[in-house]
């Protein structure tokens, strides 16, 4: 069952990294769907499924857990990425839990992108994965789905002996994760729902919260945030007023994602206009020669704010909560440059708290 399953995920992750794939490997792609049918067929025998206890199984690492009929043997094999010159290996995690002699399987797998590799949007690396994953197969299901937010693909196929395999992919921000079971013809994964539907990814258990007591917030942060300040001009004058911008950064995947607050103090002279316009120039001072994607006014706790998001001609994205607390404006901020998604967004954004 191993061997299936290895090979299963070898031509997913070789077809869903192949954002820029020529003929060879194409023909490589090809080359690994007809290996993981030949280990499927060699596996298929034995005697039944034998019933086992379902028990969460946590990845620390793997910042996921999942329901398993047992215990999951862990183990990290290299894959390649890229062709020719480019090519690279990257680590792929794997566990692996069989019952019925190998005629039964589970597994859960993640691999993580590196940042100069260009996998495309989501759905299409999904995609991918999914027609590595089928090669000669016989589609039978496939559907997209998401997780939280986070997307992905559920399919299943059979290949020519009747093994019936089930697959769900999700792609968090560089991250995919696959989970596979395999069924021997006769043969049920009768745990196959609760295990595919126990799948959590557990970000959020990495958060930690950030105090400040001069700026007068708290937040969870994924990680210690770097601090400092800088000088930010205020008018258009000659010269201009200015005021202390203090920012505290939260830097993932070579500066792909980043999590921030900031906050500065207006002047009196300089806040005296409602709320609600003070917001609306903040915001068009941030987005001027960007694109608006969303914006909608919002409060926390009777505090005035203002929830909006923009993009960049370079494909990066800005996702900003701004709050204006008497002469103080905070700002809440996720920036992810593009194919990156952020994927503690939310329990980072809901965390915000202004003493």
């Amino acid at each position: 069952m191993r061997r299936i399953l290895i090979g299963l995920l070898g031509s997913a992750l070789l077809c869903a990294v192949a954002a820029t794939a020529g003929a060879s490997e194409s023909k490589q792609l090809g080359e690994a769907s007809k290996q993981a049918a030949t280990n499927a067929k060699q596996s298929s025998t034995g005697s039944g499924q034998s019933a086992s206890r379902l028990k969460r199984f946590t990845s620390a690492d793997g910042r996921f857990s999942v329901l398993m009929p047992g215990t999951p043997t862990a183990s990290t094999d290299q894959v390649t990425i890229g062709s020719g010159d480019s090519a690279r290996t990257a680590p792929l995690y794997e566990f692996i839990l069989t019952v019925g002699d190998g005629n039964v399987g589970y597994m859960v797998s993640y691999n993580d992108y590196p940042p100069d590799v260009d996998v495309g949007a989501a759905q299409a690396v999904l995609e991918r994965g999914r027609n590595g994953a089928v090669g000669s197969k016989t589609l039978l299901t496939d559907t997209p789905v998401e997780l939280n937010g986070v997307p992905g693909r559920s399919f299943t196929y059979r290949d020519t002996d009747g093994g019936t395999f089930a697959q769900r992919e999700y792609f968090a921000g560089r991250r995919l994760y696959q989970l596979i079971t395999f069924a021997a013809k006769g043969y049920t994964v009768t745990d196959l729902d609760a295990f595919m539907n126990s799948f959590t990814i557990t970000d959020v258990s990495d958060m930690q919260e950030f105090d400040s007591a001069e700026g007068r917030f708290s937040i969870l942060m994924p990680g210690v945030p770097k601090a400092d300040s800088q000088q930010v001009a205020l008018t258009n004058d000659t010269p201009a007023r200015t005021a202390t911008l203090y920012y505290f950064v939260v830097s993932q995947q070579n500066d792909n994602i980043s999590y921030m607050v900031l906050y500065n103090d207006y002047p009196p002279d300089l806040a005296n206009d409602a709320p609600e316009a003070v917001l609306q120039r903040a915001r068009d001072g941030a987005t001027e020669g960007k694109t608006l994607l969303t914006d909608t006014a919002v409060s926390l706790n009777g505090v005035p704010g203002r929830a909006y998001t923009y993009r960049d001609s370079d494909g990066t994205t800005f996702d900003v909560h701004q709050y204006l607390a008497g002469r103080r404006l905070y700002d809440v901020m996720v920036v992810t440059n593009k194919n990156y998604t952020a994927a503690d967004r939310d329990a980072f954004m809901n965390s915000f708290v202004i003493k």
